[in-house]
């Protein structure tokens, strides 16, 4: 039988929900325009100041991008650690080693009704801690005939425009269903306190959605508001931090394996760390097999742009040129070839590529898109990937390695 959900009205002391209210509110407040998958698509309606956590590269990260507002745990302020020390005892003793601080300023401040994504491939209970105004607080139940299929509610695919056909029909019967509780009076809403929890089991990923609800929402708050800052946190295990299912998916090092040039700004230190006391069992039930995908980025979801500039820069719709564009002229792999053998680093980002899904426009091509430059890109992404895995851990052999593959393409 699934958990319910839990409201702990008075989890922090005064005293120590007031020092970290100032704390929350001395750090930088900077509204930011939201980008995703290489498109503006305006400003944000909640304020990011920043995580504390064992991987601080790694979560909700992609194609490698350091996060500066991303911090090590050990680096957190007496405070935080102290409220980590507090929610690891109300788990049960496992440790909560992710903080993610938001800030919402007033009433339009919001965020939409979701899921943790990331989170559905693993045992991930969240726990989220209230500062400041009491904002509405919205969790839903969908029924299981209406949830999203695993493909549409990966972490790469949170754009309700991009849901698959059948997702969207999925999404629309919600209003209609007797089931589903998809109007404010039928979700469950709590109104946190300052210095209160409200702890999500791990089956919500699925089942519920939740939401902070402001002015323009259904059931939200319609009055003016003050600042509220929240906290997410949770526990991420070692072998989270080695692979998580469609977030951040980068070659998983083996065990004493050198990093080649280029891939420590994809991989953490916490990461190569853990590689290098990880067994090659350990790293192996870490992750699936995986391989490099290509689809046409107008029709499905993916994870690296590899095309060339499309659209204007700050409009909608604007991607811009990839590394890996297709910039040949004509013979595509030979192009390709050459720049392995003679740019250096290109062979390592090219490996970083590997199990992700590859998006290209491919204007003209549509209609057979076997065509399209991103199944080289991807072939040789495996290739290289493989050959690196197969390397035995020998640093001699590992410093050769790019010469090699140079060699090898010539």
């Amino acid at each position: 039988m699934s958990e319910h959900h839990q409201y702990i009205a008075d989890f922090l002391p005064q005293e120590e929900s007031d020092a970290l209210f100032t704390l929350a509110k001395s750090w930088p407040r900077k509204r930011e325009d939201h980008e995703y998958a290489g498109k503006i698509i305006g400003k944000k309606r909640i304020i990011g100041l920043g995580s504390f956590s064992i991987s601080p590269n790694k979560r909700g990260l992609r194609d490698g991008v350091v996060n500066p507002k991303a911090k090590s745990l050990d680096d957190a302020p007496p405070e935080v650690v102290k409220l980590a020390e507090r929610l690891t005892e109300l788990n049960g003793g496992k440790a909560i080693n992710y903080l993610s601080f938001i800030a919402y300023e007033n009433e339009m401040d919001h965020i939409d009704w979701h899921q943790h994504n990331e989170d559905r491939c693993r045992d991930a209970k969240v726990f989220i801690v209230s500062l400041g105004e009491v904002r509405t607080f919205g969790i839903r139940r969908i029924c299981k005939h209406h949830r999203l299929c695993d493909e549409c509610n990966s972490s790469c695919h949170q754009s309700g425009k991009t849901l698959c056909k059948t997702c969207k029909a999925k999404k629309k019967a919600r209003k209609n269903c007797k089931v589903c509780e998809s109007t404010s009076k039928k979700w469950t809403t709590l109104q946190p306190k300052h210095g209160s929890v409200i702890v999500l089991p791990h089956d919500y990923n699925l089942t519920h959605e939740h939401a902070v609800l402001g002015k323009q929402d259904a059931g939200g708050d319609k009055g003016p508001k003050g600042l509220r800052i929240s906290i997410n946190t949770k526990n991420i295990r070692e072998k989270d931090v080695l692979y998580v299912e469609r977030e951040n998916r980068v070659p998983v090092p083996v065990s004493g394996l050198p990093i080649p040039s280029g891939m420590l700004k994809s991989i953490s230190q916490a990461e190569v760390d853990a590689a290098k006391t990880a067994s090659h069992a350990e790293i192996d039930a870490a992750k699936p097999e995986l391989k490099t995908e290509v689809v046409h980025c107008k029709k499905h979801n993916y994870d690296v742009y590899i095309g060339k500039v499309n659209g204007k820069k700050g409009t909608k719709g604007y991607l811009p040129e990839s590394k890996f564009a297709n910039r040949s002229g004509g013979d595509y792999e030979s192009y390709f070839r050459a720049k392995l053998r003679n740019t250096p680093g290109f062979a390592a980002d090219v490996m970083t590529l590997h199990g992700k899904r590859l998006g290209c426009w491919c204007k003209g091509i549509s209609r057979d898109f076997t065509k399209c430059h991103g199944h080289i890109v991807a072939k040789w992404a495996d290739v290289i990937f493989d050959r690196w895995e197969a390397l035995k851990p020998n640093k001699a052999a590992m410093r050769q390695w790019l010469n090699q593959m140079a060699r090898e393409v010539s």
